[in-house]
């Protein structure tokens, strides 16, 4: 799914990748924000399209901000083995991990990510873990 937006002018080249936020506290007064906050929070996006206009009037981007075209891209994270049913629509179980170099934390732990529900489109295996949970990797 695509959609068309407003992003920093730094980071508004084709292949960009990011996770939306939402918006900062700055952007309830702004005049653009309904072209701005329109993504879903907590989705990652690939940049597909950089178009030529250009907005300076933005308190968050001293460069302005650029009308892109923007699609849903998929992560993945780990879930635990009950989760990992490809179809499901699912809440990741709420678990902590002290062993921070676990080179799968990240699957775990994804930064930047705050949405609550996630469809899996997708069991990608098995995920080795530190502290011996059963997980798997999923596309969501």
């Amino acid at each position: 799914m695509s959609g068309i937006t407003l992003i920093g002018e730094h980071i508004a080249k084709v292949g960009t990748e990011f996770v939306f936020n939402g918006g900062a506290p700055e952007c309830r007064e702004c005049k653009l924000k309904i072209a701005c906050l329109n993504l879903e929070p907590g989705q990652h996006y690939r940049v597909a399209e950089v178009r030529p206009k250009h907005h300076d009037e933005c308190v968050i981007h001293e460069e302005g901000v650029r009308i892109v075209r923007v699609e849903e891209i998929q992560s993945r994270i780990a879930v635990r083995r009950r989760q990992a049913i490809e179809g499901s629509l699912i809440t990741p179980d709420a678990r902590s991990c002290h062993v921070l170099s676990c080179p799968n934390y990240r699957l775990c732990f994804p930064l930047g990510t705050k949405k609550a529900k996630y469809k899996v489109l997708k069991d990608a295996g098995p995920v080795q873990c530190a502290i011996g949970e059963d997980l798997r990797m999923v596309d969501v």
